[in-house]
């Protein structure tokens, strides 16, 4: 595993790690010196192996740089609502079992996001002696224009309700839809800075005001995405929403892109 594609010109972000399992020694061993250029990463587990000495260990070789690391190991069956629970049920057959990169960079003067879904765990026995399935596409930011909102409204938005704290001004993909809905049930609602104050120079670059994830993720524009997102949620699910998870999703997307065009 690595950062294919990698120069002196890219300057690291921040990263989110979705996986089940993870040794995060292999882990520092694959990606190092670059996974300690991100100014923010985020790592969501499952696994129940001892991790806290390697943990301790990148946050060390972060020491002095201002750069963080967050560790949260995620286990529907614990007690709801709690650090390993986050979920407002306990769920004894379920877990976060996504597995997932999502790369902020900046290259060349542009601020990039990086969506990696791929099928490993983040062993070495599962990334070099097993075969593996990825896909991977780069999307930039949104631009801001003056322009006026198209008299058609994206019929693929799915409404929020009120309580929903987050910008509904604009017109969003239905892959950007997905990916917040996702995002969603990790209940992560730290505010932070996600770059460096001196990459924010211009409008293709990242801001480094203090947002959510759920709003940094607003940042990029995911209209160019040429596949359907199948969020996978742990949990009991409405009726109303039974469409946008696992299965149900899946039948639902091939319907509306395989069905269709076969009549």
């Amino acid at each position: 595993i690595g950062f294919d594609g990698s120069s002196s010109s890219r300057n690291y972000q921040w990263l989110f790690i979705f996986n089940y399992l993870v040794d995060f020694q292999y882990l520092l061993s694959e990606l190092t010196p670059e996974l300690i250029q991100f100014r923010r990463v985020v790592v969501f587990y499952g696994s129940k192996n001892p991790t806290e000495a390697s943990q301790q260990q990148w946050k060390n070789l972060l020491a002095g740089t201002g750069n963080t690391a967050e560790f949260h190991r995620l286990h529907p069956s614990d007690p709801p609502n709690t650090r390993t629970n986050p979920l407002p049920i306990k769920f004894n057959y379920g877990v976060h079992h996504t597995k997932c990169f999502l790369v902020g960079y900046e290259e060349n003067g542009k601020s990039m996001c990086r969506v990696v879904v791929h099928t490993a765990n983040l062993v070495s026995g599962d990334i070099e002696n097993q075969t593996n399935s990825v896909y991977h596409q780069d999307f930039p930011l949104k631009q801001k224009t003056e322009s006026k909102k198209p008299a058609v409204a994206n019929p693929y938005k799915r409404k929020r309700d009120s309580s929903s704290s987050l910008d509904d001004d604009d017109d969003t993909s239905q892959f950007e839809e997905d990916m917040i809905t996702n995002l969603e049930s990790y209940y992560y609602k730290v505010r932070q800075s996600w770059c460096h104050p001196s990459m924010s120079s211009s409008n293709n670059s990242l801001s480094s005001k203090s947002m959510s994830w759920l709003q940094l993720i607003r940042q990029y524009d995911f209209s160019s995405a040429y596949v359907v997102l199948i969020p996978s949620v742990p949990g009991r699910h409405k009726a109303d929403s039974y469409n946008n998870f696992g299965y149900f999703k899946l039948r639902q997307a091939i319907i509306e892109n395989v069905c269709s065009h076969q009549q």
